[in-house]
């Protein structure tokens, strides 16, 4: 029951900073470097405490909350938020996007809305963000160029608020909208005489905006790590941190590709996996295994078509992918003594006491009568609730931090951008035996099971091994060396080389001139060629390569494979990275270095100008 959960509870420690502050003890004995982030945050600075994972950033930001914020400031004058509600949870704090009220903005007339906590802005002196890597650098400047508005100090970033940031841009990155699937946004958008340049996409890291710059942001990097002991182990997880694996990494690493040891309390490990669908069956599993009485929630789905949206809104509203991505499941299946995870953020404006947030884990304790409630100690969680036809029951959760709560329906929703907005009513409650890797950053996890076998994005290895406190406590699944990779803006920032601004294109000593005379080939001469292109052409748009491939003869596909002659790649994705770090790339790079006859005439081209020297000279 509970009691079990409480024992995962301190095997498992959710934050840096219960752990680290019996291994660090008081201020006094921060090291150098933790000192010297302290010193500048006291002197009103502004700060990006780095480093590797469980080098005490969580600590940092955790005793600027409880010691020097708390005796220095009122209240109102500083809020500490995080990328991710999970992040947050050791704050005592909620979301950047939850505290700034834009939500997830679509466009950029969206964060307007922070106007609606204009009182909020104009107090505030200290804003602390922690694991700034999954904000973007489109976003950060967005918001501070509103709050410099709300402040009447347009020339200073955030209007002057001191900044401390807290995070590893080597761990998980911003989450890019791709601009391709947007299209019937853009659509929308263009029919009603609006620009589509308004979508906001996501891009860039922090350190790509210009509020990063504007701030003159001090940098410091911590390096002692405090999370693992084993010297061997922390030089396999720097090495994995930049995108690199030595033979002596491999030798260490295979000793983890073993079946987890039991342990004397009986605890299961908690599960990583990269994708939600991985995340679903392992749960499903385990709650097929409890004997206790089956609950099903059923979630319900509807569209609010725009007034002025065209014809077509409805359909393309009910066809949205926000119903097959929305955190919320459509039937959501619990039993007592299911564990469970939090998906809304609670009200901050609760009163006293410990906040749930997005991210907060319990246990399902029991399910009471919503026509006759009696929940004995347990408190309705303090949310904007929702009914929902034909259901009878509520579960009830205890949570780690020692809450428990009725978990009523809630709605979620998504604005699409001309169109209107999808929503869905349904318990905020994910089965949580197994997380995503995503939902792991800032965890610490004596007991964990590892599965990075369908990882799709930089530094998600290195994030779920470093969860990791011990190589014993680990079992690591589905490793290989192709699964190991980081983002070179990223590296190009530790290195202090330029990076340019989220909304700057690269510039290239080479660049093709739009209207460069296409070659003349002869007759399908690319006849039985099957090519794939990745990323943005020099002055071609994708449409016109693949037509210009089509016309002598190529084929063109979407996705890699053993089939596959030629990939063509731009030097960046839709979203600003660089192409290398696309699926595409890694795919054949794969196929290349396998050695296998079958599959050795995949070529990797470069570009406009790579392709035109398949054709032959103009």
């Amino acid at each position: 029951g509970a009691d079990n959960l409480k024992r995962e509870s301190s095997a498992n420690s959710s934050s840096l900073t219960s752990q680290h502050v019996a291994e660090i003890g008081d201020a006094e004995e921060l090291n150098e470097l933790q000192k010297q982030a302290l010193d500048l945050i006291k002197a009103k600075k502004n700060v990006f405490v780095t480093g590797p994972a469980g080098t005490g950033k969580g600590l940092i930001a955790s005793r600027i909350t409880l010691k020097y914020v708390r005796n220095t400031y009122k209240r109102h004058e500083w809020v500490a938020t995080a990328s991710t509600g999970s992040a947050a949870i050791p704050l005592g704090g909620q979301t950047l996007h939850s505290f700034a009220g834009v939500g997830v903005p679509g466009v950029v007339k969206d964060f307007e809305k922070a106007w609606n906590k204009s009182d909020k802005w104009r107090g505030l002196q200290v804003l602390i963000i922690d694991e700034i890597s999954m904000i973007s650098g489109e976003f950060l400047d967005l918001l501070s160029n509103v709050v410099s508005q709300i402040r009447g100090k347009q020339m200073q970033p955030f209007g002057g608020i001191q900044l401390i940031f807290c995070g590893d841009f080597l761990q998980l990155p911003p989450i890019p909208k791709s601009l391709s699937g947007h299209r019937h946004q853009q659509d929308a958008l263009a029919s009603r005489g609006m620009n589509p340049s308004e979508l906001v996409l996501n891009r860039g890291f922090a350190f790509q905006s210009l509020c990063w710059r504007d701030a003159k942001i001090n940098v410091e990097e911590l390096k002692e790590v405090f999370r693992q002991k084993n010297s061997a182990f922390i030089t396999v997880l720097h090495e994995i941190r930049t995108g690199k694996v030595s033979s002596d990494s491999k030798a260490f690493l295979a000793g983890c590709n073993r079946p987890i040891p039991p342990n004397s309390l009986g605890i299961l490990p908690t599960v990583l996996y990269s994708k939600n669908i991985n995340v679903t069956n392992h749960n499903m599993a385990h709650l097929d295994k409890l004997s206790t009485e089956l609950h099903t929630f059923q979630a319900s789905d509807g569209i609010d078509a725009d007034d002025e949206a065209p014809h077509w809104a409805a359909d393309a509203l009910w066809n949205d992918s926000f119903f097959k991505s929305c955190i919320a499941e459509s039937g959501l299946s619990l039993k007592e003594g299911a564990q469970v995870m939090l998906i809304k953020n609670e009200n901050m404006a609760r009163g006293p006491g410990p906040k749930l947030v997005n991210g907060s884990r319990g246990q399902v304790v029991d399910f009471v009568d919503g026509t006759d409630l009696d929940p004995g100690d347990a408190e309705d969680l303090d949310l904007h609730e929702f009914s929902l036809p034909n259901m009878k029951f509520f579960p009830v959760v205890q949570f780690l931090n020692g809450s428990r709560r009725i978990i009523r329906p809630e709605k979620f929703e998504s604005d699409i951008v001309g169109l209107g907005s999808c929503f869905r009513k349904a318990i905020p409650l994910k089965l949580a035996w197994a997380v995503t890797v995503h939902k792991s950053q800032g965890l610490t996890l004596d007991y964990v099971v590892a599965d990075v076998g369908n990882v799709f994005a930089e530094a998600q290895t290195y994030v779920a091994l470093s969860r990791a406190s011990d190589e014993n406590g680990l079992e690591l699944r589905n490793f290989s060396e192709n699964k190991v990779f980081a983002n070179s803006r990223a590296l190009s920032f530790y290195a202090n080389e330029h990076v340019p601004l989220w909304n700057e294109k690269p510039t290239f000593a080479d660049v093709d001139s739009a209207d460069e005379p296409k070659p003349q080939g002869a007759p399908d001469c690319l006849a039985g060629k099957t090519f794939v292109f990745s990323g943005e052409l020099n002055a071609m748009p994708r449409y016109e390569a693949e037509t210009f491939v089509q016309k002598y003869g190529g084929v063109t596909r979407t996705a890699v494979s053993g089939k596959t002659n030629f990939l063509v790649i731009g030097n960046t994705l839709e979203d600003g990275r660089d192409t290398k770090t696309g699926s595409k790339y890694r795919k054949a790079t794969q196929i290349i270095e396998s050695g296998d006859k079958n599959k050795s005439n995949l070529k990797i081209i470069i570009d406009k100008r790579g392709l035109y020297e398949l054709i032959g000279p103009s």
